[in-house]
């Protein structure tokens, strides 16, 4: 998938690159079909944020009218400032034991 994707990607840029595909793709633009489809896609983003936010709200417990205009909540739970994301050793990175070292137990397998 991510080399079709590279290649797409690659194809596109060509075309765009050169004056007669530059003229081509503003010859499609005009057609009519596609002013219908940027009507399709502008309604459904409409529709899944709409969707989305009543799900929100929904989540929340509150209404509508409460939930602030950016989609987030205004409470001091929101706050995210001085949290840290958690740290993760480096692959390969050396362990405080050696692999060998028997590991600790509370006492025989029973």
């Amino acid at each position: 998938m991510g080399l079709v994707r590279t290649a797409l990607i690659f194809g596109a840029g060509y075309v765009l690159g050169r004056p007669e595909g530059r003229a081509k793709v503003a010859e499609l633009a005009r057609r009519p079909e596609v002013a219908q489809l940027r009507r399709q896609a502008a309604s459904a983003v409409a529709n899944g944020v709409k969707s989305g936010k009543e799900q929100l709200t929904t989540a929340a417990g509150k209404d509508p009218e409460q939930v602030a205009l950016n989609g987030r909540d205004s409470g001091p739970s929101s706050d995210r400032r001085g949290r840290r994301l958690p740290s993760f050793p480096r692959r390969g990175a050396g362990r405080a034991s050696s692999p060998t070292a028997p590991l600790p137990s509370d006492g025989p397998m029973q």
